[in-house]
């Protein structure tokens, strides 16, 4: 059985998406294809104008440029500090190292972590953390942002706190999509959704495009 079935949707530009659904219903393996950890068995998967299904894996580096991923578990070095750990977003694409310090900076400043930038991210709260992943998803400048539950940890206070970043990012040019099964938030969004069951499209609302099944 697939864990995604028929699935079919277009995503303009500069646009904001929640998946949502119960557990299993395909969210998370939906937002790792989008950045290409996992791959279709049939079909096309166009993003960033790559298509995922017959991506070279000497291209998957190029499509992660373009993708900022941001992770209910961080996923950060805890042992460097903020500032290195969104710096190295930069490295690996060739940026110099002043360079690369000064953006890793600024993006912390919008993210409200300046006194923090040169702490361990492993003395981080949770909610310092998300916002330490949300700078170094902005530091590649990306045109998509996907997140995969990124306020599954958080309280209520800084959940909102992670999704008003999150929203500010369409001002940048970025569209994202965000995975998530908190309801409250969804439904008291103005954005567009895909609710997803066993991995097919059960419903949208707004502006999105989508084959219900």
């Amino acid at each position: 059985m697939s864990a995604i079935e028929n699935l079919t949707f277009t995503l303009h530009e500069r646009s904001f998406l929640f998946l949502t659904g119960a557990s299993g219903a395909g969210k998370t393996t939906l937002i790792r294809m989008l950045y290409a950890e996992l791959f279709p068995t049939d079909g096309e998967l166009i993003v960033c104008g790559r298509n995922i299904s017959k991506i070279k894996e000497k291209h998957i580096p190029l499509l992660r440029r373009q993708v900022g991923v941001i992770h209910q578990s961080f996923h950060l070095i805890e042992r460097k500090s903020a500032v290195d750990n969104v710096a190295l977003a930069l490295l690996i694409k060739g940026v110099g190292r002043k360079k690369a310090i000064k953006r890793a900076e600024e993006l912390l400043e919008m993210v409200r972590l300046t006194d923090r930038k040169n702490h361990p991210v492993i003395t981080m709260a949770d909610g310092e953390k998300q916002r330490v992943a949300l700078a170094r998803a902005l530091a590649v400048e990306p045109q998509l942002v996907v997140a995969d539950e990124p306020t599954g940890n958080l309280d209520p206070q800084l959940s909102d706190e992670v999704f008003a970043i999150l929203e500010s990012m369409l001002k940048r040019g970025c569209s994202v999509i965000v995975a998530t099964h908190d309801s409250r938030r969804v439904e008291s969004s103005e954005h567009s959704v895909i609710y997803l069951d066993k991995g097919r499209i059960k419903a949208v609302r707004g502006d999105v495009e989508a084959e219900i099944q």
